[in-house]
């Protein structure tokens, strides 16, 4: 009889990682380790609790764009999903959910 292993599902759990613009190659570079660990691991899901974002209020476009980015190439190895006030601040619809 052949035994087949079956491979569990492995997750990354991310909290407390802030995007500004203060030292943002060292978070840049931070992102891209993260990305690469949760690909070479075959990580199936991705778990973000907490803000990615130092600050809701204004932030300049290259951050938000280094955000953005490492949402998608995250969202490009596994499924996404995300804790935390929505976007408009609401605590009501504090679940979000992307699937990539």
């Amino acid at each position: 009889m052949r035994i087949t292993s079956v491979r569990t599902r492995q997750w990354l759990l991310l909290s407390d990682f802030h995007f500004k613009h203060q030292d943002l190659d060292r978070v840049r570079q931070t992102g891209r380790w993260i990305v690469a660990e949760a690909e070479r691991n075959h990580v199936s899901r991705v778990v973000i609790c907490g803000d990615l974002l130092i600050s809701r209020t204004m932030q300049p476009t290259h951050v938000f764009s280094a955000c953005y980015r490492f949402i998608g190439h995250l969202s490009d190895v596994a499924e996404f999903e995300s804790f935390g006030p929505a976007a408009d601040g609401d605590v009501e619809g504090d679940y979000q959910r992307s699937e990539g």
